[in-house]
This record gives C-alpha cells, structure tokens and sequence, in this order.
C-alpha cells in the first residue's frame, strides 16, 4: 500500500511550487550556479562603472575650478570675456555635477555607459576647453611682456636721444620696435582666433588651435630677438658713456 503520508507531502510541495514560482528557480540556483555567477558579475560591473563615472566627473570638475582661477587672472582679455569664460566654465561644472548624480541612480549598464560617454561627447574639458584656456593664458603673459619691452624700448630712446642718435643704436632701436610689435599682433591674433571656440566646434576647431600654437612661437621669437637687440643698445650706450639703464625685461618662455 502507497505512504500516504509520502503522498500527501508531494502534492503539497507541488502546490507550494505552483504558488510560489520564484522559489523553484531559487532552488534551481544555488551559490556558484552560473545565474548566480551572472548576477554577480553584473553587480560587479554596475559598481565598476559607478566608480569611472565619478573618476571621470571629478578629475574634470578639479580641472574646471582651476581654469576658472586662471581665467579670472587673465589681463589682456575683456572683463566681459572673462566673464563669458567663466559663465561657460560654471556651466559645464554644473552640468558634470548633474550628470554624476544621474550616473549614480542608473541601474542597468547599458544606460550607465551611454551616460558615461557623454562625459567625453559632451564636455570637451581636455579637448577643447584647457588647451583654449592655456593658450589664452600663455596669450596674456605675452601681452604683458610686450608691454613691458614697449617701456623699455621709450627709456632706450630717451638714452639714444642724449647720445645724438648713433645709425648702429637707432638701427637696433627700430628693429627691436618692430620686434615688439609684430609680437603683438601675433598675442592679439591668438586672442582673437581662441576666445569664439566652443565644444560643439569640436573637432574642427583643431586647426584654429595649432595656428594659434604658431602664433605664440612666433610672438616668443619675436621678443627673444627684441631683447638680443636691447642687450646690444645698452652695450653700445654703455661704451659711449652713457647713463647706465636697467636690465631690460626677459621673454616669457615658450608654451
């Protein structure tokens, strides 16, 4: 004769699993089943990604506060392009805030990743944004040395004046002048070519960003040449007796 009690007890686990149909699949995988394996990798990644979307967000808004410092302390540019630089720099550290937050809400990779890229896509702070505000900056350090051998070059005519003008020191005078200003043209034409790139001209504002690298070598080795030719005037000033005259400036190095 069959158990009763062995049949009985069959049919009621065959109820309970009819009912409870997720407790079957957990029965089906234990610790270290391959769904339980899959469940964890993807925990895994989730937590990976997570931690690249933060990286990647806080390398780029440390970056953004120090160009915005940099920016405010630029001398050449107008208050009101300060002032736009500034407003764009706050604009995207805005908007790399707000996406961090949503990076970390996002449950599924594939959302996770598609936001992550947007980082790159969408805030082109290496791309675009630091090599536009470095090369305003090394832009500016030129205009105030031009500024700076401009003044010079005035008390070098003052002594050249006293002494009658000498052809050798006259000469060297117009060629330093020259000098000077064809640097300016070159930290004003970089100024200029720079200042209207946005990220969405990426990458075709590649170009505007090596002529204006060639800009900025060009005005540097036109002061370095300014500063050769008032070395030679105080040496010429200094062997006809004239009143001594400080130093001249040095060129700032090139970026």
């Amino acid at each position: 004769m069959p158990d009763i009690k062995k049949i009985i007890s069959i049919i009621g686990l065959s109820a309970v699993l009819a009912l409870n149909p997720g407790l079957a699949l957990a029965q089906s995988s234990p610790a270290g089943s391959p769904a339980s394996r899959r469940l964890e990798n993807q925990e895994t990644r989730l937590t990976r990604l997570h931690a690249r979307c933060d990286q990647e967000v806080n390398v780029r808004i440390n970056n953004l506060n120090g160009l915005n410092t940099a920016v405010g302390n630029l001398k050449k540019l107008s208050s009101a392009q300060i002032s736009q630089f500034q407003n764009e720099i706050q604009t995207d550290i805005n908007g790399l805030t707000s996406l961090k937050a949503k990076c970390d809400a996002d449950t599924d990779a594939p959302t996770l990743i598609s936001d992550i890229k947007s980082i790159f896509t969408n805030f082109r702070v290496y791309a675009l944004f630091m090599p536009q505000v470095r090369l305003l900056a090394a832009a500016d350090r030129m205009g105030v040395t031009v500024d700076l051998f401009g003044d010079y070059a005035n008390k070098l005519q003052y002594r050249i004046n006293q002494q009658g003008n000498p052809a050798n020191l006259t000469a060297l005078l117009t060629d330093m002048n020259a000098k000077i200003a064809d640097a300016k043209t070159q930290y004003t034409d970089v100024i200029n070519l720079v200042s209207p790139l946005s990220p969405s001209s990426f990458p075709g504002s590649n170009p505007t960003l090596k002529n204006a690298r060639t800009d900025l070598k060009t005005g540097y080795s036109d002061l370095r040449a300014a500063f050769q030719d008032s070395k030679q005037i105080r040496q010429g000033l200094k062997s006809l007796g004239g009143t001594s005259i400080t130093s001249s400036p040095s060129p700032t190095s090139t970026p």
